[in-house]
This record gives structure tokens, C-alpha cells and sequence, in this order.
């Protein structure tokens, strides 16, 4: 998902179809992004637990000194694991201590991964994140393009495309990777993935998903349809994505 608020059921619809697609009901959270913060801790539960019937479970890396061993366990046990928005590199640097990375990569295959922003941003290749922001002065920061797990090769992703002003500055930062695609994501949509296919879905109408890509001095951006059926993923490197 590209953004939107968890506590207040805003994503709702996108939620149930994460929920929808696990083939049980262990639901993970993740929140060390946001440094393990109950609010969203309990947003989660809310969510999950008491509207999709779901049991759930936390892994709190920030707050708590966890052995490998639970780590693991928490991991390999989840049908679903949901990551919270926050500090991206922060998260990326203290799931390295842990090796939660790793862990997630090995379970891919048989796990819904998921997640919201910095919990997004996670499984592509690199990601347009404001981790400068988190410790700097007001307006003593720019964006940056972080190197994220990979696990959806060749794209970068830019959650929160249509807020927190993020949209001329993805477009610079693009221009600098010529070789990938990026793909912005506005808050209240969401990209699903599944194996080597896509479909944009979305909890809002007014909500969409964007190609992003920069040839000779040029940034093209082009809508992501929305569609109930998948497609070729290649679409979205190749171009190839409108209907028809």
C-alpha cells in the first residue's frame, strides 16, 4: 500500500484483501519502523484481529531483546505478515541485526508479505523514502533512494505519491536510474503481486497507482489500470500495461 490510516479503518478494503489471500489466519505485524509503537500496535490488533478474524501476533525488535530463535518462530509461523510505515532505513538496518531480512526472504513462497509505506517500500528492489527526515532539523532533509530486499526486482517504489509533496521530487530522483521503473503508489491503493503477475487494486476510486520512467531529459508518468484480473509483471518494465 501506498499510504493511508490503519486506526481509522481507511484501508479497510485493501486490508480484507490481504486477509483474504493468506491460507490461514497467523497475521504478523511488524511495526519496527515506526519504533514499536503500541498506538499502531494496537491499530493492528483492531484491524485485524477484531475485524478480520484474525489471531495475531508482534514482532517487537526495537523495544524487546529477541533471540534468533523467536524471531524465526514468529516468522515461519505467519500465514500473513503485515509491515508498519516509519523510519525505512532504520527498520532495514535493525532487521539486518536480526536477521529478519534473510528470514523473510526464506519464507516468501509461502507467506502473504504486505505492508504500508516503509512497509512496502521493503520488498523492492530500492525505494523513495524520507528516512532523512526521522533525527534531522525541519527542512534539513531530501529524499532518498534506498536499496530495499529485492525481492520485486527492478522497480523503485514511492509510497504516498499523491501527499507529503513526493511526486517532482520521485521524478528527479528517477532520472538518476534510467535502467529502472518506478512506480508510485498514491495512499488508499495498493499493488498486488503474485508470482510474476500484477494487478492494481484500490480501497478509494480517486486512489491510483503510476509508471514512472525518464528517457533523454524526460520523466514520463502513465496510470497503472485498474483491473480484477492479473497480468504479466514484464508489463510494468516493458511499458506494455494499458488495456486492450
Amino acid at each position: 500500500m501506498g499510504g493511508g490510516k490503519l486506526a481509522d479503518g481507511g484501508t479497510i478494503a485493501i486490508d480484507r484483501e490481504i486477509a483474504d489471500t493468506a491460507n490461514g489466519d497467523q497475521a504478523l505485524f511488524i511495526p519496527t519502523a515506526s519504533g514499536d509503537s503500541e498506538e499502531y500496535i494496537e491499530s493492528f490488533r483492531t484491524i485485524y484481529e477484531d475485524r478480520l478474524a484474525m489471531d495475531t501476533d508482534v514482532l517487537r525488535l526495537v523495544e524487546d531483546n529477541l533471540g534468533e530463535r523467536r524471531v524465526c518462530e514468529a516468522i515461519s509461523s505467519a500465514d500473513l505478515v503485515y509491515v508498519g510505515g516509519g523510519n525505512t532505513r532504520e527498520m532495514l538496518e535493525t532487521w539486518g541485526q536480526y536477521g529478519v531480512d534473510n528470514m523473510l526472504k526464506e519464507h516468501k513462497q509461502n507467506t502473504v508479505l504486505s505492508g504500508l509505506s516503509a512497509g512496502a517500500i521493503c520488498w523492492f528492489e530500492a525505494g523513495h523514502s524520507d528516512s532523512e527526515r526521522f533525527g534531522s532539523k525541519a527542512d534539513d532533509w531530501s529524499y532518498i533512494t534506498l536499496e530495499a530486499l529485492g525481492l520485486v526486482k527492478g522497480i523503485i517504489f514511492c509510497p504516498h505519491y499523491d501527499s507529503e509533496d513526493r511526486r517532482e521530487p520521485f521524478h528527479r530522483a528517477m532520472s538518476e536510474h534510467p535502467k529502472m521503473v518506478g512506480i508510485g503508489v498514491e495512499d488508499r491503493a495498493a499493488l498486488d503481486i503474485r508470482d510474476d503477475s500484477y494487478r492494481a487494486i484500490s480501497g478509494d476510486p480517486n486512489a491510483g497507482i503510476y509508471r514512472v520512467t525518464t528517457g533523454s531529459d524526460t520523466v514520463k508518468e502513465e496510470p497503472v489500470p485498474q483491473q480484477d484480473g492479473f497480468r504479466s509483471l514484464n508489463r510494468l518494465h516493458s511499458g506494455g500495461i494499458r488495456h486492450g
